[in-house]
């Protein structure tokens, strides 16, 4: 499911297709990446529309005793996201990874079970 979207090396060139420095590049992601990692520290998710990345406490309970919070960031797809990424078919088939998040399964839901809303089954 990874692949390879070129980190900022490929947003920076990205950037200057449209007539941006590669000076100015740098700056504004550096400033973008910069406001993500200080919501994420609050605890806060980053929301794109290809999904979200949010906060996610993996790790033991020693480095809270000392003093560190450690926290890794988690992808959170969207369902478009991940259709996109995908494709309909294998996004279908990994759709159950990502169930936990309400906002994904009810735009699961919404395409693959179209008589179902809110949760509810609708008559027609």
């Amino acid at each position: 499911m990874s692949k390879n979207l070129g980190g900022r090396a490929y947003l920076v060139r990205k950037l200057g297709e449209i007539g941006i420095s590669r000076r100015l590049a740098v700056r504004i992601l550096n400033e973008v990446f910069g406001e993500m990692n200080q919501a994420l520290a609050r605890g806060r998710p980053v929301e794109f529309p290809c999904g979200k990345l949010r906060r996610v406490k993996k790790v033991s309970r020693r480095w809270e005793l000392i003093g560190v919070k450690p926290y890794t960031v988690e992808w959170v797809p969207s369902w478009e996201g991940l259709k996109l990424f995908l494709g309909r078919e294998e996004a279908a088939e990994a759709a159950w990874e990502f169930m936990s998040d309400p906002g994904f399964r009810k735009a699961y839901a919404a395409e693959m079970h179209p008589r179902r809303r809110g949760g509810k089954l609708v008559n027609k």
